[in-house]
């Protein structure tokens, strides 16, 4: 499991067959949903580091 940051509500349909729905914000997923929502370009990684992907620190 993983927490990833969903910028807006994402619907998961597990097997084809069954609806998942999870609210925009802070949430934990399995693997699985967590790399759908990436590709559905819906979610900002947190799980590494505590910031959101694209927002990387500059030295």
């Amino acid at each position: 499991m993983q927490k990833i940051t969903l910028k807006e509500p994402f619907r998961y349909w597990r097997n084809g067959c069954w609806p998942e729905d999870y609210p925009a914000g802070v949430v934990e997923v399995d693997d699985e949903v967590a790399a759908q929502a990436r590709a559905a370009g819906v979610a900002a990684d947190v799980s590494k580091g505590g910031k959101p992907a694209g927002k990387q620190e500059r030295k």
